[in-house]
């Protein structure tokens, strides 16, 4: 017998799962909402301070994920990434 599962999404507000495509923040596409409400109450939390550094962690394992595959559209960004990563050192 065939087994079906169902995707749910999880408010990072207040926890309540739905079986429809919650909506993520603006800023770092990485938490979800059941409501403008809920959003409110989680940005005031704490996620306004989390947020840019969520977007900036997102958008470097993107960056690394398509230099690893050879994504040639990046080769100018993967210069900058690797003198940056130089100077951390």
């Amino acid at each position: 017998m065939a087994s079906l599962t169902v995707e749910t999404w999880q408010c990072d507000a207040c926890g309540k799962e739905s079986v429809t495509k919650l909506q993520c923040c603006g800023g770092c596409k990485s938490v979800y909402y059941c409501d403008k409400k809920c959003q409110q109450r989680h940005w005031n939390a704490g996620h306004k301070n989390k947020c840019k550094t969520m977007k900036f962690e997102k958008g470097t394992k993107k960056f690394e994920t398509c230099t690893e595959k050879g994504d040639s559209r990046y080769f100018p960004l993967l210069l900058i990434y690797n003198t940056i990563k130089l100077y951390e050192k």
